[in-house]
């Protein structure tokens, strides 16, 4: 887990560092970069003042829009040169580098180094151009309809879900550099019963990601580097949602493998879910930038991550649904979103 200045319980100091404002780079990997943008991720030639930081002021809906294009072409071209390859007889998700340093000790400051890649920060902004061009309504005011389904002439109220709204995702990236820093400024550590739960549930996102002191898996209780991997799970779903890509991100998981005895089958369904377990796998390689994940990573992931870690918080089921048919789609998603 993260040292004590950057990671403590919810009544004590927090110490957290700035994050970088957004830079244009490759929506696929951080070694490739060009310089789209100047404020707060914004191109100096549509009249934004540089002078302007991020800590006076936030982008405009309009300047959102502009990243999203920006952001989009570029996982666009991305899947352009996947095809390319494939065309060429070249496997696009190939490994490059050698695999080592598997499991560090402190999971949750690898996934912060990560998501603090602008270009990772790209691509969440590319993960919201469908919803912001969608018909979706902009806030979650109260709509009201003519009440002529039941003929009594009275108004009905359609009451729309905040995450359902557009101001919502434009919020979300408006806010990402402040909703990194403050997940990364306090973890909670209570015993699972004093919000209602047991030990093996591991932790819950509530109150900025929680981690139960008495967690347990296998009857056994968690080690240091085990609740790491629980507190960088929680984190992650502080950071970020993806209901919104729900159909795409199951493009990579046979549901059919889920087994028949599944306690919680519509858990293994659930997009987040699947997002910060492949999150885990990132961080179980160490990624502390937007790396390339390849075949030879979930291979290996396969055969150790499980041994390695001592912990199966439904990973088992995880790699089961990420069938031969799945594993290029998986691969692409793990890819191109951020992760």
């Amino acid at each position: 887990m993260m040292n004590e200045k950057q990671f403590q319980t919810k009544d004590e100091t927090k110490d957290t560092g700035d994050v970088n404002a957004v830079e244009a780079i490759d929506a696929g990997s951080s070694d490739d970069h060009e310089d789209v943008s100047a404020s707060e991720g914004v191109n100096n030639s549509e009249g934004i003042s540089n002078s302007e930081s991020s800590a006076e002021r936030k982008l405009t809906d309009e300047e959102i829009d502009h990243l999203v294009d920006i952001a989009d072409r570029k996982v666009k071209d991305k899947a352009e040169v996947v095809k390319i390859k494939r065309k060429m007889g070249v496997d696009p998700y190939e490994c490059m580098t050698e695999i080592r340093d598997v499991n560090p000790e402190d999971w949750s400051t690898v996934l912060f180094d990560r998501l603090k890649d602008p270009s990772m920060k790209l691509k969440f902004i590319a993960s919201k151009a469908d919803v912001l061009r969608s018909d979706k309504p902009y806030d979650d005011s109260v709509e009201d309809r003519p009440g002529d389904d039941d003929g009594s002439g009275l108004p009905k109220f359609n009451f729309i879900k905040e995450h359902d709204t557009k101001k919502y995702h434009y919020d979300a990236i408006r806010n990402y550099d402040d909703t990194i820093k403050e997940a990364s400024g306090y973890t909670t550590y209570v015993k699972a019963l004093d919000v209602m739960q047991s030990p093996g549930a591991l932790g819950t996102v509530k109150e900025n990601g929680i981690v139960f002191i008495d967690a347990e898996s296998g009857g056994k209780p968690l080690n240091s580097r085990q609740k790491s991997i629980i507190e960088s799970h929680e984190k992650g779903h502080v950071v970020r949602t993806f209901n919104v890509n729900s159909s795409d991100i199951s493009k990579g998981f046979d549901f059919d493998k889920i087994p028949a005895d599944a306690k919680r089958p519509s858990y293994l369904r659930n997009p987040d879910e699947l997002v910060e377990r492949m999150s885990q796998l990132k961080n179980y390689y160490n990624f502390r930038t937007d790396q390339s994940f390849s075949r030879e990573h979930l291979r290996y992931a396969r055969e150790h991550y499980l041994t390695d870690t001592g912990l199966d918080n439904n990973m088992t089921e995880f790699f089961g649904m990420i069938t031969s048919e799945k594993e290029d789609e998986f691969l692409r998603i793990i890819n191109q979103y951020p992760i």
